[in-house]
């Protein structure tokens, strides 16, 4: 009852944690001596002083109180941190209540130790049903006696001398809370799960699930919670998975996660702030955060994520540092380790549902002219369509009748989305209670539409309703043929997990013991072998044998999971392996996995130690490619020397490659330590003996900067000449002919470098160093070669009569808006290679407003193309790539901050992809990535509800704060590139990196940037910058905006 206050209670108390923060103390600190607390209460009550335990109750709960405010208020809200609360308040309660019972036994006084008893396991059960529930998808929260009011239960009882009649209260509600919970979740389990079922395959908005779906998202872990998962009782196959989502199953709020969009920089060499420190992180890592990796990348999401370059930074795609984007420095000088997954999006649950669609309005008649008549085919098929639409409609809203009817036809079960509309009909059949119906109509969906993806869907759904139906040998068979027909489907773990329910309601206890063995092998990261770990327990229990994995099994699943985020456990799983295994292929790849685990996990010592054992268990030729990777985690260990021997090794066993990359990491390593003379010679080494090779580039570029250091201009433009003339130097071409001119500047006068900027200018006239040199050279005339591709000035002309897109557009016009998304992304698969179409597609995602998900195509697909600049190109296409939604929110937060909206347009496309619902794995969030330790203050000091950072997620709030701290950063350093450079990795490391600089140049400065990351991310956005202005303000001055 109480917990609805909570939100208004944490602003009150948000002071106190902000007093909290100053005094050094954290989170745990509080938990714990709540807990001490609280066993002196218990001793106090022992011993008789009830006051006094009363009293000491009051100081525990206040600890509990304010552990959250001050984790909030320090931004130390973690997993953990909720579930080491919610423990240490269960033992909490224990102990006061178990010293309750002592002291009426001690009296002796049995009528009051037996009640105590009760309201000691009536308080237990209050907590326990609701994780429980919790465990299968259910958030169960009913009820009046919760953890606040049982503790304000016992405080007045005690303190009132009242303790027995405190008791009989306690015990009673909080037993009758715990039966209201169980029939609570009972109903919510009864309710249709074919509604869930059909809504995550076919994408639909939630209510077309119902009012009350099955399966409602996983809830916060709370202070009332257990971290205990439950298994679905045995005999329910239609229930949720233990955790309450699952492939298939979407959390509540949305009928189905759009797995394509679980990322949206779409840019992996460029990341927000290094968590810890800055606004924002766009996809960093922190070096232990195994367990929030990003799920895995959906098929589509493969197709079109990110590789190379981008068209903002083709120019510097090459080039090689010792400060590898994967390396870290925390916030005393180590960035968390990087991912090359972007920025990790938040389940559907959080994102709003997509209104239906609704069909465009025609191209309207010119005047004079007679309106076109429509064929009678035309027509007949406008009006089935228009009855479609009313049928979805009417189910969104909870009416299945005209689904039942216009659904059931053969030319809606037949058409070219017969399978969605199918799905939708045996949901409806289901609805109104025609099991047997809803169930043929699933199997026909699977028979007739074999060959896309909702299928394997289908079959579950056919399995749910044959359990529900009490035919668990039907159910058995579409499990079954699932897996045998389409064992890589999403649906492959929770089909297994079912097949062990069902094994079980037929009494099949060993075969449902092989179907759960064998989900814990091949998807033991998911929720579904949660589950099935807690069945196999308990078969085991009831005296069934549970198959013992083989090695090779247990090798499989550690690499399972390792693949799917958990890297702590792969590791402990692959060492125990290593050890065991008298098998060498065996070991060698436990090995592997202990060192990619262990390298995931920050852990650089270990993974160079159990590379160096691989490299000793391996054949020759591939010792030395062991060899090279042992040395990179060996730098990022500090182990420099030790490194430095290593690739000694590589290069006189390696072969011309890896040979070449040694030396070049060594060069680095030794410039790394201030060698110069020493890293000089290495460099010029590597250039003499690999030119044909990138690793020669790399070398002239440093040995340019070199030069640049020690005030040899004349050096350095030698240098940066050869590296654009050599085949090495591909990559850094348009970099070095940049730094050329700035160079012969200063020896010959800048008419002398017009020529190197305009060879800059003919090249990539639309990229970072394009930008540059425009501001010193003007172009002879617009590129002389034709675009190598043709783009229809109307993107829709590119993909018109795709049958694929055919499906698409028509699941848009019905409103099944989330279900055409998913059906674009295979479009998306099926044309890469097309670039044209993929060109089509992308407005098709602007026209969705999936902005992240066309910018995703365009950045790997169009990247050289857009870098040409080329007049030929299409307005529809630089919209597309530069696209500015939220306009006027963009406008509104950049001036009353004072910072050009074209700037902030520019810092949210690379930082989000304009989706408002990116997180990164350090936890930024929104359109400008902001951390919740920034912006909270921001939004307290605005009078704005914080939410526990929901308020990041909504646009406005979004972009008003992110242009308030670009706007104090542009102010502090009266540089847009330096004030985005602190943006990117914080403000105390640019302060410090400008402190140490060679060079006030400030072009200079930004390549000298250590970070990769944050040196990749001020070019990206400075050019993008530069093109908001050039597409959207053409009438203003075009003036550098670097100045």
């Amino acid at each position: 009852m109480l917990s609805r206050y909570r939100e208004p209670l944490r602003g009150l108390t948000a002071p106190v944690g902000q007093v909290l923060v100053r005094m050094r103390l954290r989170p745990n600190h509080l938990t714990l001596a709540g807990l001490g607390v609280s066993l002196l209460a218990a001793a106090a009550f022992v011993t008789g002083r009830t006051r006094t335990g009363g009293v000491l109750l009051v100081f525990a709960g206040l600890f509990d109180f304010f552990d959250g405010s001050l984790a909030r208020a320090s931004g130390q809200v973690t997993p953990f941190g909720g579930f080491l609360d919610s423990v240490i308040d269960r033992y909490s309660d224990l102990v006061v209540l178990l010293g309750i019972v002592v002291l009426f036994a001690s009296m002796p006084h049995a009528r009051g130790a037996l009640v105590a008893m009760a309201a000691l396991v009536g308080s237990v059960m209050v907590s326990y049903t609701k994780a429980r529930a919790e465990s299968i998808g259910v958030e169960c929260t009913v009820g009046m006696m919760e953890r606040a009011e049982r503790m304000i239960c016992v405080i007045a009882g005690a303190m009132l001398d009242l303790l027995e009649p405190a008791m009989w209260v306690l015990a009673v509600l909080a037993n009758l809370t715990a039966l209201q919970r169980i029939a609570f979740t009972w109903r919510a389990t009864r309710r249709s799960a074919v509604a869930v079922l059909a809504a995550a395959a076919l994408g639909v908005a939630p209510a077309l699930a119902g009012p009350a779906p099955e399966t409602p998202a996983p809830a916060t872990p709370s202070a009332d919670a257990d971290a205990t998962r439950a298994p679905v009782p045995a005999g329910s196959p239609a229930a949720t998975p233990p955790s309450g989502e699952g492939p298939g199953l979407p959390p509540a709020g949305d009928a189905g996660a759009r797995p394509a969009e679980r990322d949206a920089a779409g840019e992996p060499a460029v990341s927000g702030a290094p968590a810890g420190e800055g606004a924002k992180s766009a996809d960093t890592a922190g070096a232990g955060d195994a367990g929030t990796a990003a799920p895995t990348d959906a098929p589509a999401e493969k197709a079109i994520a990110t590789e190379g370059r981008d068209a903002t930074d083709g120019d510097e795609g090459g080039e090689r540092s010792a400060t590898a984007p994967a390396e870290g420095r925390s916030a005393e000088g180590t960035r968390p380790e990087r991912s090359s997954a972007p920025a990790e999006m938040p389940p559907a649950a959080a994102e709003p549902a997509a209104p239906p669609a609704v069909a465009e309005p025609a191209t309207p008649t010119p005047p004079g002219r007679p309106e076109p008549r429509q064929s009678p085919a035309r027509a007949a098929e406008s009006e089935l369509e228009r009855r479609w639409a009313r049928a979805v409609a009417a189910y969104a809203a909870g009416d299945p009748r005209p689904a039942l009817r216009e659904f059931a036809t053969a030319a809606a079960l037949e058409g070219v989305i017969g399978d969605h509309l199918g799905l939708l009909l045996a949901d409806a059949r289901a609805r109104v209670g025609d099991l047997a119906g809803a169930r043929t109509v699933a199997l026909g969906v699977a028979d007739r539409h074999a060959d896309r993806r909702l299928a394997p869907a289908a079959l579950v759904i056919a399995a749910t309703l044959a359990s529900r139906a009490g035919d668990e040998a039907g159910a058995q068979a579409a499990l079954t043929r699932l897996l045998g027909s389409y064992p890589d489907a999403a649906e492959a773990a929770q089909a297994l997990y079912l097949l062990g329910m069902t094994g079980e309601a037929r009494g099949q206890l060993d075969a449902a013991a092989a179907a759960y063995r064998e989900l814990q092998v091949l998807a033991p990261a998911s929720a579904w072998a949660d589950g099935a770990g807690d069945r196999l327990a308990e078969l085991a229990a009831r005296g069934v044998r549970v198959p013992v994995l083989s090695l090779s099994q247990r090798l499989d699943r550690a690499e399972r999971l390792l693949r799917g985020g958990v890297a702590k456990t792969a590791s402990d799983e692959a060492e125990r392996i290593a050890q065991e295994s008298p098998d060498a292929s065996i070991t060698t790849r436990a090995l592997r996995i202990v060192a990619d685990a262990s390298a995931r996990l920050g852990r650089h010592e270990v993974a160079a130690r159990a590379l160096e054992a691989l490299a000793g268990r391996s054949p020759a030729a591939r010792r030395p490619a062991l060899w090279l990777e042992q040395a990179r985690l060996l730098v990022r260990g500090g182990r420099r020397e030790r490194a430095l021997t290593v690739l000694a090794q590589v290069e006189a066993h390696g072969t011309e490659s890896e040979a070449a990359e040694a030396a070049y990491q060594r060069a680095r390593i030794l410039d790394d330590l201030e060698r110069h003379a020493s890293s000089a010679a290495a460099y010029n080494a590597v250039v003499s003996r690999y030119p044909n090779r990138e690793v020669a580039g790399a070398s002239l570029w440093r040995l340019g900067w070199l030069a640049h250091a020690k005030g040899d201009v004349r050096g350095a433009e030698r240098a940066w000449l050869k590296l654009s003339q050599i085949p090495g130097g591909r990559s850094l071409r348009l970099a070095a002919l940049y730094w050329t001119g700035r160079m012969r500047e200063q020896t010959a006068g800048r008419a002398a470098a017009a020529a190197l900027y305009r060879r800059v200018l003919a090249e990539a006239p639309r990229s970072y160093y394009g930008m540059l040199a425009a501001q010193r050279a003007t172009a002879t005339g617009p590129v002389d070669s034709g675009p190598v591709l043709r783009l229809p000035a109307d993107p829709r002309q590119a993909i018109g009569s795709d049958p694929g897109f055919v499906r698409v557009e028509l699941l848009r016009r019905l409103g099944l808006v989330e279900a055409a998304v998913r059906e674009l992304e295979d479009v998306v698969l099926r044309s890469v290679g097309d670039p044209v179409r993929l060109y089509g597609l992308s407005d098709a995602f602007v026209r969705e407003e999936r902005y992240h998900l066309a910018l995703r195509i365009l950045r790997r697909h169009f990247a050289v193309l857009a870098s040409t600049g080329h007049d030929g190109l299409p307005r529809a296409f630089w919209e597309m790539l530069y696209p500015l939604p939220w306009r006027e929110e963009i406008g509104e937060a950049a001036e009353r901050n004072g910072v050009d909206p074209h700037l902030v347009a520019a810092v949210v496309r690379e930082e989000s992809s304009y989706y408002p619902r990116a997180v990164s794995r350090a936890g930024a969030r929104g359109l400008m990535q902001l951390m919740p330790a920034t912006a909270q203050p921001m939004a307290e000091h605005r009078g704005l509800p914080f939410r526990d950072g929901d308020l990041l997620d909504d646009p406005r709030a979004n972009l008003q704060l992110g242009a308030a701290f670009l706007g104090t950063l542009l102010r502090e350093w009266g540089d847009a590139r330096l004030a985005l450079a602190a943006y990117n990795a914080g403000p105390r490391r640019v302060r410090e990196w400008w402190k140490a600089r060679r060079t006030d140049d400030v072009e200079a400065f930004v390549e000298l940037i250590p970070f990769d990351e944050t040196r990749l991310y001020v070019k990206r956005v400075m050019l993008s910058w530069a093109e908001y202005r050039r597409l959207y303000e053409a009438d203003r001055d075009t003036a550098s905006p670097s100045r």
